[in-house]
């Protein structure tokens, strides 16, 4: 879904009509119509932050899944120290078995991690499999 779709959805949502938006953030009603035929695309990084605020979303809502997560990569990536004390504060509250399969994780390179998965993989089935043979026998 591109952008213009994306953002006539949000709007439809919102119950917002493309003059309520541009009122919101200050441009035409032609320039927000024009974004969502997909015609034009705001020229302001701005814009993107304001549309997202008018419609009381993340900025990366306003785009499809895989933009959105090549947007919050890149938002890591450029600005790790914003995201450390959270990341930090959400690992100290994981298990203790979650918490060191991510440590193993930083220190493996992609074909160990792919096995590394394919072997977590398997103790989770086996362990629904122990599950289901507990419930079924007793």
């Amino acid at each position: 879904m591109n952008f213009g779709k994306r953002l006539e959805e949000l709007l439809n949502k919102k119950g917002m009509t493309h003059d309520d938006l541009a009122n919101k953030i200050g441009v035409t009603r032609a320039a927000v119509s024009n974004w969502c035929r997909g015609e034009r695309f705001p020229k302001k990084e701005e814009f993107i932050h304001l549309i997202a605020e008018a419609l009381d979303v993340p900025e990366q809502d306003l785009f499809d899944p895989q933009k959105r997560e090549k947007i919050a990569l890149e938002e890591f990536l450029n600005h790790p120290q914003k995201y450390r004390q959270h990341i930090k504060d959400r690992f100290d509250e994981l298990p203790q078995e979650i918490k060191e399969i991510v440590e193993n994780l930083l220190y493996l390179g992609q074909k160990e991690i792919e096995l590394y998965h394919a072997e977590i993989k398997a103790k989770a089935l086996r362990k629904k499999e122990i599950e289901r043979d507990v419930k079924i026998n007793g």
